[in-house]
């Protein structure tokens, strides 16, 4: 038996395996993922990611002396970054002040040494734990030791506060960094630079789209010297696909052959656009060997959740039966069931394909029970002002929330509203933390860089349709600067949302197991007595 490496078109490694007809070992080479039989040069080919496995399983094959050099390369390149990182963290003490006056809580202190050290690292800390600072300080070092200059990839919302005022407040040179927004990633300098990019989630879908290419023509460029993807949703939607892109950005070896990738962890297979129509398409939306995912790229991701870092107060999750109207509830039945019938309607007369449009009656329906809850929401509020705090309300629908404001200044309570088309977002928040204001009305045009931290409710209307976005909403409380437990209340009324709780959870389950987290005892006690009784669980 003789194995060697192969070099594909695209630069793609994988290992090439001849050996004579012998049943035992062709048993032994099906069992590796990814492996295919070239009918043409008569040999099989397998990922390189699975050298180790070939040599444990085939200790007495030949093995080219290529393969020797690959090794010996990664060999040398382990010892060279541990020498060049003696360097640079003999130089620096994170322990003191930096130049904005402030120290680096100690989770914060080690996941800079270690992007120092590895230079490509995702960063996907729980949410509130200052990716901002690890990213911006590791980045500060990298460039002021080899001469690097800094590009950031931000929301726009965020460009200004925190990036440009942070890197600026760092004493990081102007000349030296750049922040530029997801809709306008530039082209690839002529220089080398270090790449941040914050709510690198944004880039899941990859190549398949303008910003995900953008993004990775970046990443992966020769000039590109480190590279740090934030987000504390690696797999937003609890698919491991959607965490590709990013190893592909940190130059992972699992990204180095994504039909491995796909056949492994996200459950790969050919599947029917439908019944009628016999187009197969490869859908990769699935998940598979979770655990072996997660140890194979938490050498490339750096991930604490609050509990592991700081001394922070638990977030507690409340489920609570909204109490709506006699006319709420009409309104909602009679919702359902036109929704129904048109659908339906539409369906038989062939206007739509099966689920063509199911998510958008959802989302109508999902609407008109919101529109139901403003009271129970209000009542809430009431309650939480009246114990001497603050309070956040979020829902996905505007309507709730302006009506609630109207609701709060008929009673002379201040309410701040932040919506799509707000424009100075910065004083609500200022207002907010200065106790000026009690309530505070979000949609998720502010689902990321507001800190709400002195609120110690949240009042979700109606839930996102991911357990990501859920996370990111909860979290402008749930951070550092919290000083009070902090209780998420889930209102809910009906089947709707019944149903896109339970889809939320189960994808939470995906997104732990893969990241390395614990799922919260509260979220599977909740689970199981739902999946028992099949009913809405009130909480109050």
């Amino acid at each position: 038996m003789r194995v060697f490496i192969l070099v594909g078109r695209d630069g793609t490694k994988r290992l090439a395996i001849i050996t004579a007809y012998n049943k035992q070992v062709i048993d032994k080479i099906k069992t590796i993922e990814g492996r295919r039989w070239n009918q043409e040069q008569m040999r099989w080919e397998v990922p390189m990611i699975t050298l180790e496995k070939v040599k444990s399983m085939f200790p007495n094959a030949e093995y080219s002396e290529g393969l020797k050099d690959y090794e010996e390369n990664i060999s040398q390149k382990d010892r060279f970054i541990s020498e060049e990182y003696k360097k640079i963290s003999s130089e620096i003490d994170l322990t003191k002040p930096l130049p904005d006056g402030k120290t680096p809580f100690a989770h914060q202190r080690t996941g800079i040494l270690r992007m120092i050290k590895y230079r490509r690292q995702i960063l996907a800390d729980d949410m509130g734990l200052g990716k901002t600072i690890q990213c911006l300080v590791a980045a500060k070092i990298l460039s002021e030791y080899y001469g690097w200059n800094i590009i950031i990839i931000s929301p726009v919302s965020l460009i200004e506060k925190p990036w440009t005022r942070d890197a600026i407040a760092l004493k990081i040179s102007k000349l030296k960094f750049s922040v530029h927004s997801w809709a306008k990633i530039p082209a690839p300098p002529p220089v080398n630079y270090i790449l941040i990019a914050d709510e690198a989630h944004s880039a899941q879908a990859g190549t398949k789209t303008i910003r995900g290419k953008a993004f990775l023509e970046l990443a992966t460029n020769d000039n590109c010297m480190a590279c740090f993807p934030a987000t504390g949703t690696p797999i937003k939607n609890g698919r491991p696909i959607n965490i590709f892109p990013l190893l592909q950005a940190v130059k992972h070896d699992l990204s180095k052959d994504s039909r491995y990738f796909q056949l492994r962890y996200c459950d790969a297979h050919l599947k029917q656009f439908g019944k009628k129509n016999p187009k197969k398409f490869w859908d990769v939306n699935g998940s598979s060997h979770l655990e072996e995912l997660h140890l194979k790229i938490k050498d490339a991701m750096i991930r604490r959740t609050k509990k592991d870092c700081l001394d922070l107060p638990e977030k507690l999750r409340v489920l609570r039966e909204a109490e709506l109207s006699d006319e709420s509830i009409k309104i909602y039945n009679d919702t359902l069931k036109r929704l129904r019938q048109t659908y339906q309607e539409r369906l038989d007369s062939g206007e739509i394909k099966e689920g063509g449009e199911a998510l958008v009656m959802l989302g109508q329906l999902a609407n008109a029970g919101a529109l139901g809850k403003i009271e129970s929401a209000y009542e809430i509020a009431e309650e939480v002002i009246e114990e001497g705090n603050q309070v956040v309300i979020f829902s996905t629908f505007v309507e709730p929330l302006h009506a609630l404001k109207d609701k709060f200044e008929t009673a002379g309570v201040a309410a701040e509203l932040l919506i799509g088309d707000t424009k100075d977002r910065g004083s609500l928040v200022d207002r907010f933390l200065a106790g000026k204001s009690k309530v505070f009305l979000l949609s998720m045009a502010g689902g990321v860089g507001i800190d709400l931290y002195t609120a110690t409710t949240i009042i979700l209307i109606n839930r996102p349709f991911t357990p990501g976005d859920c996370i990111q909403i909860e979290d402008r409380l749930h951070r550092i600067g919290q000083k009070n437990q902090v209780t998420s209340i889930w209102l809910q009324y009906g089947e709707v949302d019944a149903h896109i709780d339970d889809i939320l959870y189960n994808k939470s389950i995906n997104i732990s197991e893969v990241v390395g987290d614990k799922v919260k005892e509260s979220v599977i006690s909740f689970a199981k007595k739902y999946l028992k009784t099949n009913k809405i669980i009130t909480s109050k």
